[in-house]
């Protein structure tokens, strides 16, 4: 949870704030005044939601009724903790429904990490879960090309009831892993942008955006190539590289202030937000997907900013109101794309009007609230099934 800056913190915040439910989000802390702080955030006023410190998760299981239990995950080291916790706490006995929230339908990485805190060996784990032959290789691209994305070493003990996923191509990585567990398909909402107002650029000035953790994967070097195609005739041009460890690798390829390269290193939310308010297109691409959402893409659709991205994965729910491409794409013809991407045609505007709708956040606690209730009633039923089995037992 804020105020530690990471994606899905404040997603969870911005989405369940809308809930006509009261929440409790249990979230690690740094410190107690991390914790204080996040009490505080002014988001949290008038709303269902009360944040409490992780460490308390096994008292509230013994001492509150809660309908139910949701644990929105997913694969970066922010996670562990929240997976240590929860598979702590669930070796006790307990009733309450366990919804999983997956935003990283790859969670290899989270998983190594859990085995390792918990002294078990990671390959051993796999070997066990998904009968591999020990001596195949274990690089997580190459298990995850094979379809091995580690949720069995870390849920198949936990009793999960039902797993929900932002996207049909999540769902469909997925659907080997638990294919016991019920898995609903939701979406990404579109959350709310701070209407802070960014620092005006300089009249007629192209500014271009690419925002997250940059890389390969991430098709950073082709954006930076395209970029500088686009300056040889828009000179006063800009790239905005925003998000975490960015300023690592601006130095590693020479991204330099005076090339037209801005460099953001790991932006608050708010400055987020005036990042995303500040250009006139944005760049997200993908090599590859691994069934994983973006936050970015939905903020920027918020707020109607023309998006260009990857043909793929949980990205093509988006083609309708973005431009998707598909590879091989050189970096001449990305340049002209981000040309034609400039403003936003009408058609689009459109759609994407009745697209914000469809993500509402309020929409997304409905639905979950579906989710929720129909596990309710799928334990109920069991528990008159056995109920009326055993009334019968005993009157033998």
């Amino acid at each position: 949870m804020p105020p530690a800056e990471t994606g899905i913190a404040t997603c969870t915040l911005l989405t369940f704030r809308t809930a006509a439910y009261p929440v409790d989000i249990f979230a690690a802390y740094g410190s107690i005044a991390d914790y204080l702080l996040g009490v505080c955030d002014p988001r949290l006023c008038d709303g269902p939601l009360r944040l409490f410190e992780l460490g308390s998760l096994p008292v509230a299981h013994a001492r509150v009724g809660y309908r139910a239990e949701v644990l929105v995950i997913g694969n970066s080291d922010h996670n562990v903790p929240l997976m240590m916790q929860l598979r702590q706490a669930r070796r006790f006995p307990t009733a309450m429904p366990l919804i999983v929230h997956i935003h990283d339908a790859c969670l290899l990485n989270l998983c190594k990490r859990v085995m390792e805190a918990e002294g078990r060996d990671f390959r051993r784990a796999l070997c066990t879960h998904y009968g591999l032959d020990p001596s195949r290789s274990f690089d997580f691209d190459r298990l995850s090309a094979d379809g091995i994305y580690g949720l069995r070493p870390l849920f198949a003990d936990l009793g999960v009831d039902a797993i929900v996923v932002n996207s049909q191509a999540a769902a469909e990585m997925m659907a080997s892993e638990l294919p016991d567990v019920p898995l609903h398909v939701l979406f990404h909402p579109f959350l709310p942008v701070s209407r802070r107002v960014p620092n005006v650029p300089a009249a007629g000035s192209l500014r271009i955006g690419s925002f997250g953790v940059a890389g390969g994967a991430k098709r950073t070097d082709l954006v930076v190539d395209a970029f500088r195609i686009l300056r040889r005739d828009e000179p006063d041009a800009r790239l905005v590289l925003a998000g975490f460890d960015m300023a690592a690798y601006a130095a590693a390829h020479g991204l330099r202030p005076q090339d037209g390269f801005e460099i953001h290193d790991s932006p608050t939310d708010a400055a987020f937000d005036a990042l995303l308010q500040s250009v006139d297109v944005a760049v997200q691409l993908r090599l590859r997907s691994l069934g994983e959402s973006s936050g970015p893409i939905s903020r920027l659709l918020q707020i109607g900013k023309p998006v260009i991205l990857s043909n793929i994965g949980s990205f093509a729910d988006y083609r309708d109101v973005a431009r998707a491409v598909d590879e091989p794409l050189e970096p001449a013809d990305l340049a002209r794309i981000i040309l034609e991407e400039r403003t936003m045609s009408r058609d689009r505007q459109v759609r994407l009007d009745a697209f914000r709708k469809a993500h509402a956040p309020d929409l997304f606690c409905r639905r979950l609230g579906e989710v929720i209730d129909g596990v309710t009633r799928s334990r109920d039923q069991d528990v008159g099934s056995v109920a009326d089995l055993t009334g019968r037992k005993a009157s033998r």
